[in-house]
């Protein structure tokens, strides 16, 4: 993987690839989620996760 960020310029929120990201799961405007993340289901993120990141 060569760790592409994609961003969402209207709401300020940038994922990267590779991510794993479960069913519900809210992210709040202005977030960043790097590379290789992995978030379970229903979670509510509102900081930015580093690389390799698991929220359970």
């Amino acid at each position: 993987m060569n760790g592409t960020i994609h961003r969402a310029p209207k709401l300020g929120t940038i994922f990267g690839d590779d991510n794993r990201i479960g069913n519900s799961v809210l992210v709040k405007a202005g977030v960043t989620i790097a590379v290789d993340c992995q978030v379970e289901s229903g979670n509510t993120i509102y900081r930015d996760l580093s690389r390799h990141s698991v929220v359970l």
